[in-house]
């Protein structure tokens, strides 16, 4: 028999509680510091053989296999180390106030595109795996308040945590279900501001094959159902690490809409273009190539 909700929370206190000790020990330490630790992990990350370095393996080898080798394992290096500099600096970020926060600007561009859109046309924000994600939800708040879809975890107390960490800036978000997709329908018919990964592997049925790096990769259809419903303009944003702290950058994007092939080879191509920005910052960890029905190449 499965555990009832409130049990389950119970099984899995200790973690949350966990999480919420190490983010405030973390939220204590300097940029520079943060980073080091990140350092570290990335090195542990690919020396134990861990999931996380598996993945990014195959993706790097899948990619650019007809680079040199040593071009390789740089990349997969570096990956690593980027990826758990983001998980490090997320954890830390979810407890900084806003003047430290915003201290970490280092540059932003295109901010301007954001605030003199019209108000009376809601707008879509696509935010590839690259960068700092958390580090852009609190420069999106800076800008206006954001609604930004997410993949609400199974275990109820770890979605709270998430959400009073993303939601403290004045942001909201919305499941990944029918009641978060009616929420992003209603926030743009509103003229308001919607953030959405555009690189999640969307559920079985709900995405297309369209290639990524010249590949197959199942993409997601959300973005076009929301602009099919909705007339909007198109955004992509991201914070990229840099030395002492994040640049930020909004671009505006033309995404067609009437040919679901289309806008999913489009979609993956401002990705791309991001992902190439900053190769290392692009979270290769992700499962980009996993395919339903499809022979499992992660391991």
């Amino acid at each position: 028999m499965s555990k009832r909700p409130k049990e389950a929370a119970r099984s899995v206190g200790p973690r949350v509680r966990g999480l919420r000790v190490l983010a405030r020990c973390l939220g204590l330490l300097t940029l520079p510091t943060l980073r080091g630790l990140g350092r570290f992990a990335g090195f542990w990350l690919l020396a134990s053989n861990s999931r996380a370095g598996r993945n990014t393996r195959t993706n790097v080898e899948k990619v650019f296999g007809d680079e040199s080798a040593d071009f390789r394992e740089r990349l997969i290096r570096e990956s690593l180390t980027q990826t758990a500099t983001t998980a490090i600096e997320a954890l830390a970020i979810w407890t900084w106030s806003d003047d430290r926060l915003e201290s970490c600007v280092i540059d932003i561009s295109g901010k301007s595109l954001l605030e003199d859109r019209p108000k009376d046309k809601g707008a879509i924000l696509l935010a590839p795996h690259s960068g700092n994600w958390e580090y852009l939800n609190f420069a999106l708040s800076q800008v206006e308040p954001v609604t930004a879809l997410y993949d609400r975890p199974k275990n109820p107390a770890m979605d709270q945590l998430i959400r009073d960490a993303r939601m403290r800036t004045g942001n909201e978000l919305a499941p990944n279900s029918i009641a978060g997709l009616r929420l992003l329908i209603r926030h743009l018919k509103e003229g308001r501001l919607i953030a959405v990964l555009p690189d999640q592997v969307p559920v079985e049925g709900a995405g297309v094959l369209a290639p990524f790096f010249g590949h197959p990769a199942l993409t997601m259809t959300l973005v076009q159902r929301l602009m099919q419903k909705v007339e909007c303009e198109v955004f992509v944003g991201v914070a990229r690490r840099v030395r002492g702290g994040f640049r930020v950058t909004y671009e505006r994007v033309n995404v067609p809409h009437e040919d679901e092939k289309q806008h999913a080879q489009a979609l993956n191509g401002i990705v791309e273009s991001v992902a190439r920005d900053a190769l290392a910052q692009y979270q290769w960890e992700y499962k980009r190539y996993r395919i339903p029905g499809k022979p499992n190449d992660y391991k």
